[in-house]
């Protein structure tokens, strides 16, 4: 009987110390993560993992506030109407990017007649100190339209380099800015969205709270490394050349450039314009 006693507490014991290292590892573990989010002021950028991870803290934005920029820099001063403010300078976030293989793309300009922006797709994610998955970056943004978080898309790296008090200080709009690191992947301006992406529901409204920000470039198949494909298209009175194609009807380019945003490409066109089209 007191062997099986003896067994019993020898369990519990076990049990005990297993617990209490258990709560030794989780305590550390949030303590470097603070310490990493209090001096991990550089991007750490991960090569194997194929990523880059940065310190940032929350602003003090409440569900329903509304949601101008999902990041800004530290000098942006529009903490009223973003969720994060980075505590990673602009340019090593940029830097960061460029050694893990991305290139510049290119921003909204409308002088330009460029309505939205060109360039390579990041997946963004939130690591929370309480939480242990990654939060898409973009469901923490409502929006009121369709009562439903922003789908988990990515963003738009422009690599937008942005002088020192210069624009908002946006790092991750939610619509398109013109000085900004990253666009959102579609025509959004913001005089036509204002006041309707809100803070989503369940987000911290502490401020000051520290998280980390996980940028992941697109993983791309083998045979479309790259998502921005740019063409010439020529337009003549045989039809349309796409490329170095032959013409056809412009019907069918239209389904030709269907086919190639269906393979997740965004296409970039050039017109050309035969000298031999009339306007009649």
């Amino acid at each position: 009987m007191n062997s099986v006693r003896n067994v019993g507490i020898s369990c519990f014991s076990c049990i005990s110390w297993l617990t209490n290292q258990i709560m030794k590892i989780k305590i550390l573990l949030c303590f470097a993560f603070a310490v990493f989010i209090v001096f991990g002021e550089s991007p750490v950028v991960d090569l194997d993992a194929g990523e880059l991870r940065f310190a940032a803290e929350t602003t003090g934005v409440a569900p329903g506030d509304i949601a101008e920029f999902y990041i800004i820099a530290q000098s942006s001063g529009h903490d009223y109407e973003a969720l994060f403010k980075s505590r990673a300078k602009v340019e090593d976030i940029a830097a960061g990017l460029l050694e893990l293989g991305l290139g510049r793309g290119e921003g909204v300009d409308i002088g330009k007649f460029r309505f939205w922006s060109k360039g390579e797709r990041v997946n963004m994610f939130v690591k929370f100190p309480d939480k242990d998955e990654r939060v898409p970056l973009d469901s923490l943004v409502m929006d009121t339209r369709t009562g439903k978080p922003v789908p988990p898309v990515g963003f738009v790296f422009v690599g937008a380099e942005i002088p020192e008090n210069t624009g908002p200080g946006s790092i991750v709009p939610s619509y398109n800015e013109e000085t900004t690191l990253f666009d959102v992947p579609r025509y959004c301006p913001q005089n036509e969205v204002y006041e309707k992406y809100r803070v989503a529901a369940g987000f911290p409204a502490d401020g000051a709270l520290p998280v980390e920000i996980i940028m992941v470039p697109e993983k791309r198949p083998a045979d479309s490394p790259k998502r921005v494909m740019e063409l010439d298209v020529k337009f003549a009175p045989e039809g349309v050349s796409i490329g170095a194609d032959a013409p056809v009807p412009a019907r069918e380019a239209v389904l030709k450039f269907r086919a190639l945003s269906l393979l997740e490409r965004d296409v970039f066109m050039t017109p050309l314009w035969d000298g031999a089209l009339t306007a009649a």
